[in-house]
């Protein structure tokens, strides 16, 4: 299992660019990362997440976005 330190190689892993941003994409997304001490210096944290923690990210967001799809279809459905 792959393992992702540190925000630019999480936003990198997600094909984003900004690392700078991970912060408010974790509070506005959920993505799912978390401070974690560094392996190489205990003293610092990062944020660390794995393959496993983000591809079942992707599948819910997956998931949640085919029910809106399926919500806005009922709804326009009912409309006409």
């Amino acid at each position: 299992m792959r393992h992702y330190w540190g925000a630019r190689a999480i936003v990198a892993r997600l094909g984003w660019k900004q690392a700078n941003r991970l912060p408010e994409l974790k509070r506005r997304l959920g993505v799912p990362c978390f401070l974690r001490p560094d392996p190489r210096c205990p003293w610092r944290r990062l944020y660390y997440a794995s393959e496993s923690m983000i591809a079942a990210w992707e599948l819910a967001m997956a998931q949640a976005d085919l029910q809106r799809l399926r919500a806005e279809q009922d709804e326009k459905r009912g409309k006409l």
